[in-house]
């Protein structure tokens, strides 16, 4: 969504988040996930909850949208 034109207001969020991703242990964060919640899918959440209120209009000018995996 950010692109090389990365919004100043949201830079170092990003930043921050990237950083944290870097350090994230995914497999371990993965490991038990859909057993507490209905969705075996986590990206799910970013695609659906935070690209929706990020920016609408971006987000269906670039045609981001998610396709469940027993669409796919």
């Amino acid at each position: 969504m950010a692109g090389v034109n990365i919004d100043d207001r949201i830079k170092l969020t990003v930043d921050n988040l990237a950083d944290v991703f870097r350090a994230t242990d995914v497999a371990a964060m993965l490991k038990d996930f859909g057993k507490t919640i209905q969705t075996q899918d986590p990206i799910i959440h970013f695609y659906e909850t935070f690209l929706a209120k990020y920016n609408p209009k971006l987000r269906k000018q670039r045609g981001v949208w998610y396709t469940p995996e027993l669409v796919v």
